[in-house]
């Protein structure tokens, strides 16, 4: 009796053995598959960020060319301001030469009127005749030009 009560401990020992054998199995099998997609997950998120890398070189390369031509078109630019600077200083001092010779034109133009006004006046006729042709070209200048 004794070694039959021995033989069924030892046989249900064996099916729970057993159970706990396919239980180990299951166990293992559903580490696997978590094993695997989690290798698979991890390939992908590896592909994305290469991706992502390639992505990130790209736009680095964009933004150096988009900095040398900012460069670049920043010398233009204070190029043209300097010319610019150049031009203007070159037009004010036409404009001031323009202002001084029209002042000593008028001027010209007024001692000869004054000559021609003080001669008219101890002269002939023909002295009387240059006066008013004088008064009358400085009046009205474009009516010589229209003729």
């Amino acid at each position: 009796e004794r070694n039959e009560s021995w033989f069924e401990q030892r046989q249900h020992g064996n099916h729970e053995c057993s159970g706990g054998k396919q239980e180990g199995q299951r166990k293992t099998e559903r580490a696997t598959t978590t094993y695997q997609s989690e290798q698979a997950e991890n390939a992908m998120l590896k592909s994305r960020l290469d991706g992502n890398d390639d992505e990130c070189s790209e736009h680095e390369s964009d933004v150096q060319r988009l900095q040398s031509s900012n460069e670049r078109l920043q010398m233009e630019m204070d190029t043209v301001l300097q010319e610019l600077q150049i031009l203007q200083d070159a037009k004010l001092s036409l404009e001031l030469e323009i202002a001084a010779y029209r002042k000593l034109l008028e001027a010209e133009e007024t001692n000869m009127r004054r000559v021609v006004e003080h001669s008219s006046g101890s002269r002939s006729g023909g002295a009387q005749l240059l006066s008013d042709m004088i008064v009358s070209k400085g009046g009205s200048g474009d009516s010589q030009k229209s003729s």
